[in-house]
């Protein structure tokens, strides 16, 4: 009788350290990828402002489909007070977000919309005081192939200042 009781006993410890095991596996895992998902948005930012220093250049490359690490075909990029109605028309589909993305910018930052098959895959809002688009001369689509963007270091005012300018892949040279 002693030896049954001590027998449940091992055996519900040992499923109590399993399933806190678990536990604590499944919460570190989800903020392991929480942590590496806020990398992944930090990646671009991180790219453009260290490559630029560690190379003392005022221009930089930069092929999108190469900082992604997700599927995508084609590439948005919106600045600070779009319209909502301006976002839906160049995308092509009513997005019911559109309107709380853009006032989340307020005027620091651009709105990067990333499509799969004409479904939103990823936004990403990219701070303008390390790279501004607002030299570009259209919004998007930027297809998968034509993700590829020079930032250039230029005077702005009494400032330096990195611009993004679109780099057609046949004059790239990454």
């Amino acid at each position: 009788m002693m030896k049954r009781i001590i027998d449940k006993f091992v055996i519900g410890s040992i499923i109590t350290a399993f399933v806190i095991s678990v536990s604590c596996n499944s919460k570190e895992k989800a903020q392991n990828q929480a942590t590496t998902e806020l990398s992944l948005d930090k990646k671009l930012e991180v790219f453009v402002t260290d490559s630029l220093i560690q190379t003392n250049k005022d221009s930089l490359v930069i092929n999108f489909s190469q900082q992604t690490n997700f599927e995508w075909d084609s590439l948005f990029i919106f600045e600070p007070y779009t319209s909502d109605k301006l976002i839906e028309e160049e995308l092509g589909f009513k997005w019911s977000s559109a309107k709380s993305e853009i006032r989340s910018l307020g005027e620091t930052k651009t709105l990067l919309v990333f499509l799969k098959a004409d479904e939103i895959v990823k936004t990403f809002k990219y701070p303008r005081n390390k790279g501004d688009f607002i030299k570009l001369d259209m919004r998007g689509p930027y297809k998968r192939q034509e993700g590829i963007f020079t930032i250039k270091k230029e005077k702005y005012g009494e400032e330096d200042w990195l611009f993004f300018y679109f780099t057609p892949p046949s004059d790239a040279k990454i």
